[in-house]
């Protein structure tokens, strides 16, 4: 840090000593002398107004106030020239630092102007998330209205372009098939379903009371027709509590207000279609009471409970981490139900 005299403002270094003061008292005391000769040579002046030595006194006088005033000059104009350069390096060092607090006071608006407005956006996404199906479901056409003459073949067309679509591009066909609108074939898939998983439950009666039950429980007196249509019951049953999860879980957790049941219901068509095929195709080996056609059927039913949700996800335009945890969560929830169930029957009918 620099240091200055406090006399004649005088920059100094370190372990430097201003003998300004010195200086000054020096020059006044020869001033007082060169005064007083001046005074003596006035006072002999009458003395030797005739002598030849008296134009040399006067000579040697002026030369020596000639002198003191040159002197007194330079010293006055660099007492002068100190101080105002001292002064001028403080106001710059004084603007400078005026500069860079203005920098950090414009740094400091700018990012709390930064931090308003992504806090904005935010807020105004979740509002759009909130409402998005709301204007979604109020702008939406019904494909399914169009009737004409050739009514029946177009749906039948439709029906085996859709089934085609499953098999080559499923992640298009969730996509393009994800209308929250009825049709004739959300009615077959749904009925294909339900009396598949009724085949597959009255084929595996026993097999199933002794896994869920451990042999501790007789299975119903239940054979023919009322074993099935129990069987039938129940499939539909369990895909209407499927769909029931994800409802709720997309109105109350992720906030979709304007969502209805009938809505997350027929997104369920593509989840239905799945579900029917891994039955069709593990209904000989369950039919022949092998374990490995349920397994099958639970694994049909698990990848039909991920479509559903996916399905659910396209209509409400969740985020892919969204869609995923809707997934996830109604999949423990659904799981969850059914191991209560599980146990709550046991408690009962074994007690």
């Amino acid at each position: 840090m620099a240091r200055y005299c406090f006399y004649c403002g005088k920059e100094l270094e370190d372990n430097e000593k201003c003998y300004c003061q010195a200086r000054t008292r020096a020059e006044a005391a020869a001033k007082s002398a060169v005064y007083g000769q001046s005074q003596n040579a006035v006072q002999d002046q009458t003395d030797r107004s005739n002598s030849p030595e008296s134009s040399g006194a006067e000579h040697d006088a002026a030369t020596a106030s000639g002198s003191y005033s040159s002197t007194n000059s330079t010293s006055s104009s660099e007492t002068q020239g100190k101080p105002s350069d001292t002064k001028s390096k403080r106001e710059s060092a004084k603007e400078k630092r005026a500069a860079a607090k203005e920098k950090r006071r414009a740094e400091r608006e700018r990012l709390r102007q930064v931090r308003a407005e992504a806090k904005r956006r935010a807020q105004a996404e979740k509002e759009r998330r909130r409402q998005s199906y709301q204007s979604k479901a109020a702008g939406s056409h019904n494909p399914y209205q169009q009737k004409s003459n050739s009514y029946g073949a177009q749906q039948a067309r439709g029906f085996g372009r859709e089934l085609l679509q499953l098999l080559t591009r499923p992640a298009d066909a969730i996509k393009a098939q994800a209308v929250p609108f009825w049709s004739t074939s959300h009615t077959i898939y749904l009925i294909a379903s339900s009396l598949l998983g009724g085949a597959h439950i009255s084929f595996a009666n026993r097999w199933l009371y002794s896994v869920l039950f451990s042999d501790r429980l007789v299975p119903p007196n239940l054979e023919g027709a009322g074993l099935y249509f129990t069987g039938v019951l129940i499939s539909a049953f369990f895909l209407f509590l499927y769909t029931g999860t994800l409802w709720l879980l997309a109105r109350f957790i992720f906030r979709q207000g304007g969502l209805p049941f009938s809505h997350t219901l027929a997104v369920g068509k593509t989840a239905w279609a799945y579900l029917t095929l891994f039955m069709l195709i593990a209904l000989p080996t369950t039919m022949q009471g092998g374990f490995f056609g349920l397994l099958l059927v639970l694994m049909g039913f698990a990848f039909s409970c991920l479509v559903h949700a996916r399905s659910v996800a396209v209509i409400t335009h969740l985020s892919d981490n969204q869609a995923i945890n809707l997934t996830l969560v109604s999949l423990l929830i659904f799981t969850s139900l059914f191991a209560a169930a599980i146990a709550f029957f046991q408690t009962i009918l074994i007690a």
